[in-house]
C-alpha cells in the first residue's frame, strides 16, 4: 500500500484517499513513532478529528484498528480521550547469514560498539534479526514487532531489495558498516580505499609482480570496490599483467582462503605475493602455503583486510587494514538515534582505516 497522501492546510491535515480509516491509521501510527504524542498525553477524538480533517466516527475507527494492533490503549470511564501506550523502546539490528553477530569474528567488536551506543541512551533496548543472503528479507515481515520498534541498524549489507524493503517499514534505519549507492540511505562506514592501496602498493615496491587475488568481488557493490579497485587501480600504475587464474572470487570463509589458494599453487607458474579481502579467507590461505613447505613472506607475501583478532597470532603475523569495527558499530547508533528524534545529523558517516604493518609482507 502506497503511503499516505497528505496536504497541510492550515492546522488542519486533509487526507485524499477512498480509505479514510487505514490511511489516517498509518497517519497516527507513524506520528506516535516520530514522538508527536508522548505516553499519557494523547489528543481527544475531538481534537484529531480536528487536526487532520476528518469525521469523528473516522477517527474513533482508526483508533480502535491502532488500540487492536497494540499501539493504543483506550481508558474506560474517559469519553473521547485516548492515552497513549506505545513503548518506543526497541531497536531491530538485522544481521546476513546464521551466525549471531555477536559470536561471529567479524561482527563481534562491531556488535559491542552497538550495544553500548544503545545502553548509552538509557532508555533503548534492542532485538536481532538474522536475514537471508540475496535478494530476500526472510520472514522479517512477520517477525518484526513494528508497533515497538524505534528504529532499525542494518548491519554489513547494501542489496537494493533489503533497503526497498525497510524503506516500506517507514521506520527510521541506518546501514551499518558498508556504504551504499542511495543518496537517501544514511550509512555509517569505513574508508579503506588508501590504505588498501598502500598495502598493496608494498608488494610491489618489496619487488613482487606477481601478485593474486582472492575475495568477494561485487559489481557495484561500494564495500567490494573499496578493496578491489585500489587492487587494480595498483596493477595499473604498475603496469603489472596477472593470469586470470590469479583472481579467484569467494565468500569470506576461512576453508575459502584454502580451497582457492590452494588452486592457484597447483597451476606451473605460482604467484609472490596474494591480497585477500578478508583475513578470514588469509587463515585458510597460510596453510594451503605452508602445506606446500613454502615461506611467508620469503616465498609468498600476504596481505589482507578486516584486523581480526586472529591477524597478530598467525605465523608470521599478519599485515592488514584495520577496519574500525567498534567505532562504526557506535557511532551508527548516534547517527539512528538523531534520526529518531528529528536531529540534523550527517547522512553519510565515513569513518578512517587504518593499515597495520606487521610480518607477513
Amino acid at each position: 500500500m502506497p503511503p499516505p497522501r497528505v496536504e497541510k492546510t492550515g492546522v488542519c491535515f486533509m487526507i485524499e484517499t477512498i480509505n479514510k480509516t487505514e490511511q489516517l491509521k498509518s497517519i497516527i501510527l507513524e506520528d506516535i513513532r516520530n514522538g508527536v504524542y508522548s505516553h499519557e498525553d494523547f489528543p481527544s477524538i475531538r481534537a484529531l478529528s480536528k487536526k487532520y480533517g476528518v469525521c469523528k466516527h473516522t477517527v474513533s475507527q482508526a483508533l480502535f484498528s491502532l488500540k487492536e494492533i497494540g499501539a493504543l490503549k483506550v481508558h474506560p470511564g474517559k469519553s473521547g480521550t485516548v492515552n497513549c501506550d506505545l513503548a518506543q523502546k526497541n531497536i531491530a539490528v538485522l544481521y546476513i547469514g546464521m551466525t549471531p553477530l555477536s559470536q561471529s569474528e567479524f561482527g563481534a567488536e562491531l556488535f559491542r560498539g552497538i550495544e553500548e551506543g544503545i545502553r548509552e541512551t538509557g532508555k533503548y533496548s534492542y532485538n536481532t534479526y538474522s536475514l537471508p543472503e540475496g535478494d530476500s528479507i526472510g520472514s522479517l515481515d512477520e517477525n518484526l514487532d513494528r508497533v515497538h520498534t524505534a528504529g532499525i541498524l542494518l548491519v554489513g549489507s547494501d542489496n537494493p531489495y533489503k533497503l526497498s524493503c525497510l524503506k516500506k517499514y517507514k521506520i527510521p534505519f541506518t546501514v551499518v558498516g558498508t556504504s551504499v549507492n542511495d543518496a537517501d540511505v544514511s550509512f555509517v562506514a569505513p574508508h579503506m580505499e588508501n590504505e588498501v592501496f598502500e598495502e598493496v602498493d608494498l608488494f610491489v615496491r618489496k619487488g613482487r609482480r606477481k601478485i593474486a587475488f582472492i575475495g568477494n568481488i561485487r559489481e557495484g557493490s561500494p564495500s567490494s570496490c573499496e578493496k578491489t579497485n585500489p587492487f587494480f587501480n595498483v596493477l595499473k600504475k604498475n603496469k603489472i599483467k596477472i593470469s586470470e587464474k590469479f583472481i579467484k572470487k569467494c565468500s569470506h570463509l576461512p576453508e575459502n582462503g584454502y580451497v582457492q589458494m590452494k588452486e592457484i599453487l597447483e597451476a606451473p607458474e605460482i604467484p609472490d605475493a596474494v591480497f585477500c579481502t578478508s583475513d578470514l579467507l588469509a587463515v585458510g590461505i597460510y596453510r594451503a602455503i605452508h602445506e606446500r613447505k613454502l615461506r611467508i613472506p620469503q616465498d609468498i607475501a600476504v596481505a589482507s583486510c578486516d584486523d581480526l583478532e586472529i591477524a597478530a597470532y598467525l605465523s608470521p603475523s599478519l599485515t592488514t587494514v584495520r577496519m574500525p569495527r567498534y567505532e562504526i558499530g557506535y557511532q551508527s547508533v548516534k547517527q539512528l538515534m538523531a534520526k529518531i528524534s528529528g536531529r540534523r545529523f550527517l547522512l553519510h558517516k565515513i569513518i578512517p582505516s587504518e593499515l597495520i604493518l606487521r610480518e607477513s609482507i
